[in-house]
């Protein structure tokens, strides 16, 4: 009863942990509350899912690897456990328009192989601009 009891306590601390805003987790209090939540789930030595030990992934991914407007990472993102001590979490990369050959124009996706387009706009973009 007491360890249900821990475990469920050390699970609502983690939950409170990653409800707090991401611009917040870079704070020094975040981490060592983190820290804490992570010592006390060792020290009681439960046994973590495979749901908890990807949810471990992601959380470190989005604290320490995400650059907003950049490379980010969903609350929910693929994780694929690796054999040599890591895992791929699955992430959004930022992808200009001008860099994969497409038009830059705004809703605009048509990609500009033709060589008509001018200043980064395919045709029809420019037409309509013109209007």
């Amino acid at each position: 009863m007491q360890n249900t009891i821990l475990n469920n306590l050390i699970a609502l601390t983690e939950k409170a942990l990653k409800a707090i805003p991401k611009a917040l987790r870079k704070r020094k209090w975040y981490k060592e509350l983190t820290q804490v939540a992570l010592e006390a789930r060792g020290e009681f030595d439960f046994v973590d899912t495979r749901a908890e030990l990807k949810a471990r992934y992601v959380d470190y991914a989005q604290d320490n690897l995400e650059q907003e407007g950049e490379i980010e990472f969903d609350d929910d993102a693929e994780v694929s456990l690796s054999d040599d001590g890591g895992a791929y979490v699955q992430a959004w990369v930022w992808v200009p328009a001008g860099g994969a050959g497409m038009c830059n124009g705004q809703d605009c996706h048509e990609p500009l192989d033709d060589g008509e387009g001018f200043d980064g706009k395919c045709v029809n973009c420019i037409s309509n601009r013109a209007r």
